[in-house]
């Protein structure tokens, strides 16, 4: 579950007009409105996550990249050959499933949110 600045975010853009600052003081109304929101946004998330969602960065992180390269490099192979004419050449191809090995390895390097 992503920590809870994340849920409050979440809840803020629920019921913004709760989170509004009243100047002399939160009335109760605003605090319940407030832990209303809170509530919805865990739902929000678990729905989604129950759903087979997760979050992730907007961008990788350095740790999601290595990751990818490893997988990229545990299904790449590479060697040479020879042409008709005798010519020799290098060639580099995948394996089948390097694509699913580089998202399942960037989403375990995602870690969770903080």
């Amino acid at each position: 579950m992503p920590s809870d600045e994340i849920i409050e975010t979440m809840a803020r853009a629920f019921a913004p007009l709760a989170w509004a600052a009243l100047g002399t003081g939160d009335t109760l109304a605003h605090l319940n409105r407030r832990k209303a929101s809170m509530r919805h946004a865990r739902a929000a998330l678990s729905a989604a996550e129950a759903a087979g969602w997760v979050m992730v960065p907007a961008a990788p992180t350095a740790a999601m990249i290595i990751a990818a390269e490893t997988a990229i490099d545990d299904h790449k192979d590479s060697d040479f050959s020879s042409a008709i004419d005798g010519s020799r050449y290098s060639y580099t191809y995948f394996t089948a499933g390097v694509e699913k090995a580089v998202w399942d390895a960037m989403l375990a390097a995602a870690g969770e949110p903080e």
